[in-house]
């Protein structure tokens, strides 16, 4: 957020603990700033996908969280509008037990 703002982070349970069923917890960061163009939030999730100038960004940082989550059998969603910031979310289910 070049122009400032404010970085929300949220984590819940979404869904209890269930005979033979994990829960689900969920992890959100929301911000503030300017938004994704609805063009470009349809392209967020491709590898080397970066609206950065040349040298500032690859494009693999969100691909790579995206095939992380979904290796844990994950979702990652993301939200936005121009002009009214963004949300980033992770879903995950809740460890059996602690490692």
């Amino acid at each position: 957020m070049p122009q400032g703002g404010c970085l929300t982070l949220t984590c819940q349970q979404i869904t209890p603990p269930a005979k033979n069923q994990p829960g689900r917890v969920e992890v959100s960061v929301a911000d503030t700033g300017c938004g994704i163009e609805p063009g470009n939030l349809k392209k967020i999730k491709e590898p080397l996908f970066s609206t950065k100038t040349r040298g500032l960004g690859l494009g693999l940082g969100l691909a790579l969280a995206q095939a992380i989550v979904e290796r844990h059998n994950g979702e990652l969603t993301v939200s936005s509008e121009p002009g009214s910031g963004a949300t980033f979310t992770i879903a995950l289910n809740i460890a059996e037990e602690s490692a």
